[in-house]
């Protein structure tokens, strides 16, 4: 039994700490900047990542013809990184930044397919905490392969700042943007503004509303402490909260599944929501300048793979 946790706000959450001991089932995506915070003037490079345990496998290229969305978001206007892009590019963006300010980078995926023997597929559901789907299976009957299609929606908050130590404002407004991403994560509190050992509240919204009672993880990778995962479920109204004790780079996912809206292309349909942002070592929370060691560059995947 997982133990019970109490957060500022009143937020009961069930938190899990392990260490990457169990084999992951199935690779994440995830924007991964060069760093959180840039300086005015400077560009902000970002890789997108494909991996088990934030520990990078394949560095993915754009694809333009994968990509439902790829925009930068501001707090007085959205880009479309996508228009006048070069398909096959890597790192997946590269941009001079001239405006202080916070940064939301939004990346919407299309469906993707894959097909799994049943037991792969009830060991698949086991890890991601879907057990309502297992449950659902057992009553309507198991397939000795079960196709699934899936698709991802990536955040990344990230700030330009006109020197060290200066903290723009609206990080805290955009942190919690509603972008309208069919599954999305939406930040409750700035993690620029936050410290080690503190909480970090998120809210869980699945096409527009929010998603009660679903397993939400966070994911940290330290050069001492190893890879750690934190597990929490979401309230009544979608909301969790996470104590991250690290500093570095943070990523929140979940994974939600229901029988396929389209039962020709699939028998289930997921949707994934990977959210990556910083919380910063100096107790004072300012601008360290480092390279998240995250955002490395990694094999690039071959032509074709999703």
């Amino acid at each position: 039994m997982r133990p019970k946790n109490s957060f500022k706000g009143g937020i009961a959450a069930i938190v899990l700490v392990l260490l990457a001991t169990a084999p992951a089932l199935a690779h994440d995506y995830w924007l991964a900047p060069e760093k959180f915070s840039v300086k005015k003037g400077e560009s902000l490079v970002v890789r997108l990542h494909v991996g088990m345990a934030l520990e990078p496998e394949t560095e993915r290229e754009l694809q333009k013809d994968r990509t439902e969305r790829f925009a930068l978001v501001t707090s007085e206007r959205a880009i479309d990184l996508l228009e006048g892009a070069e398909d096959g590019t890597t790192p997946v963006l590269r941009r001079k930044m001239e405006d202080e300010g916070a940064v939301l980078l939004v990346m919407d995926r299309a469906f993707a397919f894959i097909e799994l023997e049943d037991e792969k597929f009830s060991e698949y559901l086991e890890h991601e905490g879907l057990g309502e789907i297992e449950k659902l299976r057992e009553k309507i009957g198991h397939r000795k392969k079960e196709r699934e299609r899936y698709k991802r929606c990536l955040k990344s908050l990230v700030r330009v700042v006109e020197e060290k130590g200066a903290r723009p404002t609206g990080a805290g407004r955009l942190a919690g943007k509603v972008v309208g991403q069919d599954i999305e994560i939406v930040l409750l509190d700035d993690p620029f503004a936050a410290k080690p050992g503190t909480s970090i509240r998120a809210k869980v919204l699945f096409e527009g509303k929010p998603l009660a009672g679903k397993d939400v993880m966070a994911h940290h990778r330290g050069e001492e402490t190893g890879f750690t995962r934190l597990e929490a479920r979401t309230d009544a109204n979608g909301v969790v909260a996470f104590r991250l004790e690290e500093a570095g780079l943070w990523v929140m996912r979940l994974v939600h599944m229901r029988i396929s809206s389209d039962k020709k292309a699939a028998d289930w349909e997921s949707f994934w929501a990977v959210y990556t942002f910083e919380i910063a070592g100096a107790r004072d929370g300012g601008l360290s300048g480092e390279k998240n060691e995250g955002s490395k560059p990694g094999h690039i995947a071959k032509p074709g793979e999703e």
